[in-house]
């Protein structure tokens, strides 16, 4: 997501992770076809009992994806999420503190 992200201003600091010919929108979707990998693989996680912190960690970062991917279609190239969005999609995987490992 930062690639798409931060694309412009890669540009102008002499960084090119988008190679010539391929458009901004065939990044984006190739993006979003990735989170629903993201989601089978947490699926697969979740059915092979894994451990909820790493089922956790993994969702977060497939929820902080979407949810990037989401506003950067939805408000332009150098749009994110703000912090306290971030925060709630922390809340909605946060895993209770008796079943973290420490």
């Amino acid at each position: 997501t930062n690639i798409l992200k931060d694309a412009e201003s890669d540009v102008l600091n002499g960084r090119i992770f988008i190679p010539d010919g391929i458009s901004r929108e065939a990044v984006l979707s190739l993006a979003l076809r990735a989170t629903e990998d993201a989601k089978r693989y947490i699926c697969m996680l979740e059915m092979n009992d894994f451990p909820a912190d790493i089922v956790a960690f993994c969702q977060f970062l497939c929820l902080l994806a979407e949810g990037t991917l989401g506003r950067l279609q939805s408000a332009g190239e150098t749009s994110k999420l703000t912090r306290e969005e971030v925060r709630l999609l922390l809340e909605t995987v946060a895993v209770p503190s008796s079943n973290v490992l420490v």
